[in-house]
């Protein structure tokens, strides 16, 4: 068995354990491939929105959601409620967990 099968054989098992635990692998300079979901996009929101302290009421923009129809056309985007709202659970719910 030559060296390169072992090490390769190690990586998948390592690659395999890390998804089972839900660990993100590392970017290898590549480009990100994430998976577009409601629940990630709000996510992804709130923490521009929290970063660059802006207001939720950013989802209104109109150049906003023109960039949001040529990346994903037909993609419904959450109100400023919406994203308030989860934030606030979040904020609530999140010392039940520590």
């Amino acid at each position: 068995m030559k060296t390169s099968h072992g090490t390769h054989t190690l990586l998948n098992k390592a690659h395999v354990c890390d998804k089972e635990r839900g660990i993100v692998s590392e970017s290898t300079g590549g480009p990100l491939q994430l998976r577009y979901s409601p629940a990630a996009h709000r996510a992804a929101l709130v923490l521009r929105c929290a970063s660059s302290f802006r207001a939720f009421h950013c989802v209104n923009d109109y150049w906003y959601q023109v960039e949001v129809e040529m990346l994903w056309p037909a993609t419904t985007i959450p109100s400023a409620s919406t994203l308030l709202h989860g934030t606030k659970l979040l904020y609530e719910n999140g010392s039940l967990q520590l």
